[in-house]
């Protein structure tokens, strides 16, 4: 189980950032990602979520 962030740009989608943390997510070597939450860091959108790795 880990926690990963993402911080876009001023342009960035939803979808942008909900791609990045799946690329973070292969490189964790985890199998899912639970509690997506996206927010704003001053104008910056903001993404996180948990990777969890079954066994």
């Amino acid at each position: 189980m880990a926690h990963i962030e993402y911080t876009g740009s001023i342009f960035s989608s939803r979808t942008q950032l909900l791609r990045r943390l799946q690329e973070r997510q292969t490189k964790a070597q985890g199998d899912a990602l639970v509690q997506v939450r996206y927010d704003f860091v001053l104008w910056y959108p903001h993404a996180s979520a948990i990777v969890i790795k079954y066994q």
